[in-house]
Parts: structure tokens; C-alpha cells; sequence
């Protein structure tokens, strides 16, 4: 059984059954301890949980009997009599370093429009846009794409389905790793380069207004069972940006967000999609490829470089032309 633990003041235990669950607790409540029994330690899906425990800076320890695991450094194990004093004098004082040492970059950040505030004129306002939809496994995702990005980098908008409560937490370890600023969107968010809006919360959509460059937050009922749903944002960012659009859709269970990547497709814009070997659930992606929405489809390493470029590319709308 996996054991996740979220060591404060007073400890915070959660008990995962197998490595999906333990995947999906580790992605939307960010604990600061992630234990396994050498059980799970042995399955194929270790390498990439792993993986996500790395991208989120989240420690992990393996509890053993008398036995060592080849495939887990032995400084990442530790027998079951061991723990008490391994999480009390070993690992304790480490995580409390670590948390005293992770500070916001510290190149300059951009001078960013708060709501209300006059949106950016041109050439601002014309720039590329991309909007991110993502779900199971997009966490990750969002991590290798984001670090990638510079303190000006392109205007970007993400749905990424999640508990509402943990969203804050998550907006701030993605700054962290990215050198543009990163937070919770807010209703009349100005998109200009340098700033990356998560959609907040689970009571309204989130949405481009087809007049500005502006973000809106909608009332209304959850699409395609979600609410904030990508598929909203997606067909908003369609009709408002055309062919200054890039779409991106992510790792996730379902089909949300196909439908909108079909229709910024349709108005110009660039279409971009997880592969299925780097997908942790290969439903979303799948569902827009079979609907013909995508025009890249490529594994996450390369989807941060392919975005970056894709914003960067100068294509006028028609009645700019």
C-alpha cells in the first residue's frame, strides 16, 4: 500500500492502494512525503510516478523488510524498523532545508495589468496566445512545458481539471519553475506575454472575450462533466484569437477539450496533442486525433519547445490582412 503524507504541525496521512490512486493523490495534493511498500516499488508504472514525484519536488522513500531493491537507490530505502527514526532525523531536518531554499526566480518579472486595468496596445494584444487543457497525468505535463518558458513568454491560458482546494498550491509551484509569472485567473485578466492564468476553482468557466484580450469568468453548468471545462475555453479562444491561437491539449480521462481543439483547427490557429506513450491516460488526446483536430501530435519533451515556437510565429487574421 502506498502511503502519502503531508508532514505539518499536525501530520496529514493518505492511504493509496495502487499506484494510479497514489498518482492521482501525489498530482492534486502535492504532500510533502510520498512512502511505498516494496510491493509497488516493483511495478512497470514506477518509473513514471516517479517521474512526477521528481517534476513536483515531492520526496519519496521506499520501506523494505530485510531485502534491497535493485531498481530503488539505497539511499531512497529504508526498513520498516528504521522509519521512525529515518522521517525524524534524517529526513525531517532535509525537507525543512528544502523548503528554505525554493525561492521565485530570480531574473526580473514582467510588469503584469491587473483586472480592470487598460488592456495592452499593439503590438501586444495581437501577440499569439495558448490555451492548455489538461486532466489525469497533465500535471507533469504542465511542469515540462512551463519551465521551458521565458520571463516574456507567450500569453497562456489553462484548464486543468483538479479539487478547486488545491489549485492555489499548485499555481504556486508552477511559478516557481516558470520564469513567467503564474497564478489563478481572475474575471477581466488582461493576456499579454509574461503571464500564464490558471482557470480557478470549479463554480464558473473560464473563457476569452471575443471583444479584448480579456478573461471571463461564465456561470453556467459543467460541459462535458466538468466546470471549468477546456472545451469552453477552447471554442471561446477559437472565435477570439483564430489563427493567433494555440491550442494544447493534454494528458486526461474522457473527451473534453476535443471538440474545442477541432475548432481552433477550423479558424487557423495551431493544434497540438499529447502522444499516447507519454499520456498517463491517453483520452482526451485520443478523442481530439479521432476527431481530426490535431496537426501535431508529439511526446511531452517536445511539446514545450513545438508551443514556444508556435506563439512566436507572426500570422495575421484576415481582417488584418
Amino acid at each position: 500500500m502506498s502511503i502519502l503524507a503531508k508532514i505539518q504541525p499536525a501530520a496529514r496521512v493518505h492511504h493509496a492502494m495502487d499506484l494510479t490512486e497514489a498518482y492521482n493523490l501525489s498530482e492534486t495534493m502535492q504532500p510533502d512525503l510520498v512512502l511505498l511498500d516494496e510491493t509497488h516499488a516493483e511495478l512497470s508504472g514506477l518509473p513514471m510516478f516517479l517521474s512526477l514525484l521528481s517534476a513536483l519536488a515531492i520526496d519519496w522513500l521506499v520501506i523494505t523488510t530485510e531485502r534491497r531493491l535493485d531498481r530503488i537507490p539505497d539511499r531512497r530505502q529504508a526498513r520498516i524498523s528504521d522509519v521512525p527514526r529515518y522521517l525524524k532525523y534524517e529526513w525531517a531536518p532535509r525537507a525543512a532545508l528544502r523548503r528554505q531554499l525554493i525561492k521565485p526566480p530570480a531574473q526580473p518579472r514582467p510588469t503584469i495589468s491587473r483586472p480592470g486595468q487598460r488592456a495592452p496596445t499593439h503590438p501586444e494584444r495581437r501577440s499569439n496566445v495558448v490555451v492548455i487543457g489538461a486532466s489525469t497525468g497533465g500535471i507533469e505535463g504542465l511542469i515540462d512545458i512551463l519551465s521551458g518558458y521565458p520571463v516574456q513568454g507567450p500569453a497562456t491560458v489553462i484548464v486543468q481539471h483538479i479539487n478547486p482546494a488545491f489549485l492555489s498550491g499548485l499555481a504556486n509551484r508552477r511559478d516557481r519553475l516558470c520564469a513567467s509569472k503564474v497564478r489563478p485567473a481572475e474575471h477581466d485578466d488582461v493576456l499579454q506575454p509574461g503571464l500564464v492564468l490558471l482557470a480557478p476553482g470549479d463554480k464558473k468557466h473560464l473563457q476569452i472575450s471575443d471583444t479584448a484580450h480579456r478573461c471571463r469568468l461564465i456561470e453556467g453548468p459543467p460541459r462535458n462533466g466538468h466546470r471549468p471545462s477546456v472545451d469552453m475555453l477552447f471554442s471561446s479562444a477559437a472565435t477570439a484569437l483564430g489563427t493567433r491561437c494555440v491550442g494544447v491539449l493534454l494528458s486526461g480521462m474522457g473527451r473534453d477539450g476535443a471538440s474545442g481543439l477541432l475548432e481552433i483547427h477550423r479558424q487557423g490557429g495551431t493544434t497540438i496533442a499529447q502522444d499516447k506513450d507519454t499520456s498517463i491516460v491517453y483520452g482526451m488526446p485520443r478523442a481530439a486525433v479521432d476527431c481530426g483536430a490535431v496537426q501535431e501530435l508529439l511526446p511531452i519533451s517536445k511539446i514545450g519547445s513545438a508551443v514556444l515556437k508556435a506563439a512566436s510565429t507572426s500570422r495575421q487574421t484576415p481582417h488584418e490582412a
